[in-house]
């Protein structure tokens, strides 16, 4: 029996990906960009999983414009996207039907649940808090100092303030990033198929599971 399960959030929690999409956008008209168009959600899918920062310079790059000479617009577009998503990380959000059942059913067994996630603290927590309320904990985003998935330091940073082993642990989420995160920190993985990319990248990330709706999991890893 699993001690813990730690989940992503945005494609694997909660569907954030027109939320995303609305900021990318948005940012791109707040700096004067909205003459070349929006970048759509299909493109937008494929830029996600390595937090904000490389998010924004692809969508800069998306239009060839992330490069050193253009310095100044990304920081004014980074400034953009994340004023923006501060001030209203739950537009367009909603969670995944039966991830707050499963979540409960988890706990039943006595099992932790957690978040990990690249996006920004204030965010996690904020949309978190508003759909699970107190069913995750501990809750952590990006922290000063510490890398993002796929290197595994969070994750074991996360369990061994738990006090718990990595054998003991699963990493739940919906890109190979999560998957790599886990199988970095010596996790059992669970590659979920509700969320921003396909089975042949979980597959070829090296999955320990694939689930295709959140009762899968309650099947496997336990």
């Amino acid at each position: 029996m699993k001690r813990i399960f730690v989940f992503d959030l945005d494609g694997t929690l909660t569907n954030t990906l027109p939320t995303i999409t609305y900021y990318v956008n948005f940012a791109l008209r707040e700096v004067g960009l909205g003459h070349l168009g929006e970048i759509p959600p299909e493109r937008i899918c494929e830029y996600v999983g390595d937090g904000a920062v490389l998010l924004c310079h692809r969508a800069l790059a998306h239009f060839g414009l992330d490069d050193p000479e253009h310095a100044d617009l990304y920081e004014a577009y980074w400034q953009a996207y994340n004023r923006a998503y501060d001030a209203r990380p739950l537009y367009l959000t909603r969670p995944y039907e039966g991830m707050a059942e499963l979540i409960d059913a988890l706990s039943r067994r006595q099992i932790a649940c957690a978040v990990l996630s690249n996006k920004p603290q204030t965010a996690v927590t904020a949309v978190v808090q508003h759909f699970f309320a107190d069913r995750f904990a501990p809750v952590w985003g990006a922290r000063p100092g510490i890398p993002l998935k796929p290197a595994p330091d969070a994750l074991l940073a996360l369990l061994s303030e738990q006090g718990i082993d990595p054998r003991d642990a699963v990493m739940v989420g919906d890109t190979k990033v999560d998957i790599e995160t886990g199988r970095n920190a010596g996790v059992d993985t669970v590659g979920v198929l509700w969320g921003f990319r396909d089975r042949a990248e979980l597959v070829k990330a090296g999955a320990t599971f694939i689930a295709q709706k959140p009762q899968d999991i309650l099947r496997q890893l336990l």
